[in-house]
């Protein structure tokens, strides 16, 4: 309940509206029956770790780079 406030609050103030059809929720030290009720709840996809955010891999172990 407290992130669909966060995300009024988001969408009263900045005057922008959020498109869950495209959001996609993580989840770290949660239960998996509780992403999937929130994700239901926001209409939104629940991702899983890793994934790309920007192009950028995360949730992946960096790979060690020698010289």
């Amino acid at each position: 309940i407290k992130a669909v406030l966060v995300l009024v609050s988001f969408e009263m103030v900045l005057g922008l509206r959020v498109n869950f059809m495209k959001s996609k929720m993580n989840g770290v030290y949660v239960l998996d029956i509780f992403l999937a009720r929130a994700s239901a709840f926001l209409n939104c996809f629940v991702a899983s770790l890793p994934f790309k955010f920007l192009g950028i891999l995360v949730g992946r172990s960096p790979t060690r780079v020698t010289f």
